[in-house]
């Protein structure tokens, strides 16, 4: 575009001109770089609409810093509008949308994303939701009387762009009809904001009166489909309406009277396109009609006449529609032009019907969800007692879980807190309901929280999760970096930052992280001094703090564990916690801490001058059980979903399972029961599968007793024992999925691993006999597994990942029969044959027998699988493997796995015969085979 487009002094002429005035100094003071967009916008705008400019606001300015500033990351991170996926259902604004107007829900929108920093404009959108929230009748009957408003405000922009039709004109008249009851729908004198918007609606009775005069109830959608005008609001054009739609009536009327004259009554009045309207009669009655009749057309059966007055009615009906639309037009234009010109009295009306439906809204909202009245002031507190996260507890209401709340206070006292927890702990819920709690309140909304004390935030930032940027070059690592530089660089004092761990952390059980990703955390933590309320969440180690001593994930002090997505956090004294560099020790222990995870807590310290440099020293390492319990080996790798060794003394498991042993024993000794008050979970932000939004069912399995035989046959007496009650769990790859999402159910699970007999891999007679509890890895890394069956090492090498075929085992997976899994179909093409053990003995089931469907195989109840038997592969047997997935590790979209079997060979060596029957050889070679 050419820069006199953006040049101050032409665009401010525009714009005078435009508005109809001589200066711009009538509407305020504006710099000369606002002068220059908005005549940008201007020349945009009669570029694009060639002439018919829209109905544009008077300008304003608005200060810099009056909304909190919230970038991109961000708002995608918190999923305010959106989730992840770009879907609505499951975002914020989802979660609390009660509007019911097009107007009010876009008004939400903009609210949602630009929340207000001035206290006292926050104080009067929150006192007229304190005022209906109270106030249910009014309430009530404002919601019924917006309810039946059309979108008001997007007809009139149709109308002033020359593009609305005869609906859109409808709908300003239903809703400025609808103004008079808005105000009697308030019996008390409401707040000034509310006033204000009332105020605002204006009268608009006579506009009211002529749209109900001149329009029909429900007009059609274009002005071309006729009918638009009410009948009474113009005589001409009601005749011209009545010639049109009833001339049949009028034409029979004519004909009734002419037989009358003339006392033919065989005479008919038809019509054709030659002639039009003409009169027809009888040949023998021709000389009884009177001389107005004219003479057209003699034929041998009727004679045809016309009249003057017959013409005259012709002319009429054929130009009746014409005429007819035309009126209508003209009176459809004079009443846009009428609408026009009130334009700016009908969007201030508008606006304010905006306002009421989203101050009832939010008001509907507080009451259905108990949310209650925050205070926003210029302090810098941050205090939450019993908050909860908006969008998860919504999604599990109604349900057996109810959300867990937290308590959050970011003061002088201690402006940072680092948060630690398992995986599923809630940490990422926890850090994203405090910053979505501060959205709510600075855009006038009452919080899900008993209590509520809010310093204004300038600036929010969220340093969530990680993603690549292929477009620009940057990995995962790179955009994690640039983020944080952001925050560093832009965070002021009244900046609010919650982040997750830094550095592209590996998963839990790949043993090393990466060079320094803690310390990159801890930046954030205590960026230049100056971000005053960053909320820090790690899931690992945490580097020494700045006074040298270790900075570990807090243990708990009662031993009283649960792993919920949405743990209760609190304050608390422990051996484990960051020191303030001024001082005094302060942490956030979680209430009931996991034991079988190195414990879950967090630690807060004060405000630090200077940004945190990485920790020189090793990390330390996880902290060990409660007090009293015996000591993990270091870097023991840590078990998922609590299945893991005991210690010696009574602890809780994640889900809320109680563990006894007498002595310290093997890993898999003791039993583990339910305990007599689990703890129910609320939903999370994201499990195993990716999951955004929350769940129902938390995502955590519900509670089962627990048992490790030592042998098969006391396995076997236990699945016996509690019939179809009882699962085995072998490595965990399939059951424990199943478990999180509660597709299973068990009341006992029965633990395989100690059962040292059920994890052998030899060969014997040719075949290969892998026991039920062999790991995958140990399969894929056997080299007489390599030599004798490749299609099998082939097939394991696609399963997931090395950390994953660490734990799982051959017997788990088949005896799931998960159809993404690949030793399925690998043992049907292998011919293999499956062992059960049960309490009848033990019988053998070739796999074509053994996967009976979907999840489902031929085991008992009470049996369990034991072995698999693998046939030898025949000399010249062919194989191959082809799996599909999204990547590397996903769940298979599609697998193939083929073994090629030559059944005879012929080959003539003859050297005569050379290149041509050694082709021919190799075909005869795999002609019999046959895929298996």
């Amino acid at each position: 575009q050419p820069r006199s487009l953006f040049d101050s002094v032409a665009a401010g002429r525009a714009l005078a001109a435009f508005y109809g005035i001589a200066s711009l100094d009538g509407l305020g003071s504006f710099s000369r770089a606002e002068l220059a967009a908005a005549g940008a916008v201007l020349g945009y705008l009669r570029l694009t609409q060639k002439g018919q400019l829209p109905r544009l606001a008077r300008l304003r300015s608005t200060a810099a810093g009056a909304a909190m500033a919230i970038d991109a990351a961000t708002r995608r991170n918190l999923e305010l509008t959106a989730t992840l996926e770009g879907g609505a259902a499951g975002s914020l604004l989802a979660g609390i949308d009660r509007t019911v107007s097009g107007a009010g829900a876009r008004l939400l929108r903009a609210r949602l994303t630009a929340p207000l920093t001035d206290p006292d404009a926050i104080a009067e959108r929150l006192d007229s939701v304190g005022f209906l929230v109270e106030a249910e009748g009014a309430r009530h009957g404002l919601r019924e009387r917006l309810r039946r408003c059309p979108d008001m405000e997007r007809a009139l922009s149709r109308l002033s762009l020359g593009r609305g039709g005869p609906r859109d004109l409808a709908a300003v008249r239903d809703a400025l009809g609808q103004i008079p009851a808005i105000r009697d729908a308030f019996d008390a004198a409401p707040p000034p904001a509310l006033a204000a918007s009332l105020k605002a609606l204006g009268h608009h009775q006579t506009l009211v009166d002529r749209l109900t005069r001149a329009l029909v109830e429900s007009p059609p959608p274009g002005i071309r489909d006729g009918g638009i005008i009410a009948r009474g609001y113009d005589t001409a054009l009601d005749e011209v309406v009545e010639l049109r739609d009833h001339s049949r009536r009028l034409v029979g009327g004519l004909e009734a009277r002419y037989r009358s004259e003339t006392g033919v009554g065989a005479l008919k009045v038809r019509h054709n396109n030659v002639l039009g309207y003409y009169v027809e009669v009888p040949p023998q009655r021709a000389k009884a009609l009177p001389e107005a009749f004219i003479h057209r057309q003699t034929l041998a059966s009727a004679v045809r006449y016309t009249t003057v007055e017959l013409g005259e009615l012709e002319a009429r009906i054929n130009g009746a529609a014409e005429k007819a639309l035309a009126l209508e037009q003209a009176h459809f234009d004079d009443l846009r032009a009428d609408v026009v010109r009130r334009a700016d009295d009908i969007a201030r009306a508008a606006g304010a019907l905006a306002v009421l439906d989203v101050a009832q809204g939010l008001a509907l909202l507080a009451v259905e969800r108990r949310y209650v009245r925050p205070v926003v002031d210029r302090t810098l507190a941050f205090e939450i007692r019993g908050g909860r996260h908006p969008v998860v507890e919504a999604m599990g209401a109604g349900g057996d879980t109810p959300f867990v709340p937290n308590d959050c206070e970011l003061g002088d006292a201690g402006r940072i807190w680092l948060v630690t927890g398992p995986n599923m702990a809630g940490k990422s819920t926890f850090l994203r309901q405090n910053a979505l709690i501060a959205v709510l309140a600075q855009m006038g909304s009452f919080v899900p929280a008993d209590e509520a004390r809010i310093g204004v935030v300038d600036r929010l930032f969220s340093r969530v999760g990680a993603a690549d940027d292929l477009a620009r070059g940057r990995s995962t690592f790179m955009v994690e970096m640039v983020e944080t530089a952001a925050i560093l660089n832009q965070a002021g004092e009244r900046a609010l930052v919650i982040s997750m761990r830094s550095g592209g952390a590996p998963p839990p059980m790949t043993g090393s992280r990466s060079p320094g990703p803690q310390s990159s955390t801890c930046t954030i933590a205590t960026a230049a001094g100056r971000s005053s309320r960053p909320i820090i969440t790690s899931s690992r180690r945490l580097p020494k703090s700045s006074t040298g001593s270790p900075a570990t994930p807090c243990g708990s002090r009662n031993g009283r564990a649960r792993s919920c997505s949405c743990t209760r956090w609190r304050t608390g004294r422990g051996r484990s916690f960051l020191r303030h560099p001024r001082g005094a020790p302060r942490r956030l222990a979680r209430s009931g801490a996991c034991p079988r995870r190195g414990g879950a807590g967090a630690a807060r310290t004060g405000r630090q001058s200077q940004c945190c440099r990485p920790a020189r020293q090793r990390p330390a390492a996880l902290p060990g059980p409660p007090a009293g319990g015996a000591q993990p080996r270091r870097n023991r790798r840590p078990i998922r979903c609590g299945l893991a060794s005991p210690r010696s003394t009574p602890t809780t498991s994640p889900r809320g399972m109680r563990w006894s042993s007498s002595t310290r024993s093997a890993p898999g000794s003791g039993t583990m029961r339910p305990r007599t008050d689990p703890q129910p979970c609320a939903g999370i932000r994201s499990g195993p599968f990716g999951s955004t939004a929350g769940s129902r069912e938390a995502m955590k399995p519900a509670p089962f007793a627990y048992e490790c035989p030592s042998d098969v046959a006391e396995a076997v007496a236990l699945l016996a024992a509690h019939g179809g009650d009882a699962r085995p769990l072998a490595g965990g790859q399939s059951l424990v999925p199943l478990l999180n999402f509660r597709l299973a159910r068990p009341a006992v699970l029965v633990d395989l691993n100690r059962i040292e007999a059920l994890a052998r891999i030899t060969v014997e007679d040719g075949a290969l006999r892998l026991g039920a509890m062999a790991r995958q890895a140990s399969v894929e890394t056997d080299a007489r597994v390599a030599r004798g069956w490749p299609l099998l090492t082939e097939a394991i090498g696609h399963i997931a990942h090395p950390q994953i075929r660490n734990r799982g085992t051959v017997g788990g997976s088949l005896a799931h029969n998960d159809p993404a899994a690949e030793l399925p179909a690998v043992m049907l093409a292998l011919d293999a044959e499956m062992s059960a053990q049960g309490p009848q003995g033990q019988r053998t089931i070739a796999a074509r027998d053994f996967f009976a469907g979907t999840m489902e195989t031929a085991l008992g109840a009470d049996e369990l699988l034991t072995e698999i038997a693998v046939p030898a592969l025949p000399e010249g047997t062919g194989w191959g493997f082809q799996e599909a997935a999204r990547r590397q590790g996903d769940f298979a979209l599609v697998a193939v796995a083929i073994l090629s079997k030559a059944n005879w060979l012929r080959a003539d060596r003859r050297p005569r015969r050379g290149h041509r029957d050694r082709r021919r050889a190799r075909a005869h070679a795999f002609s019999g085979g046959c895929p298996d």
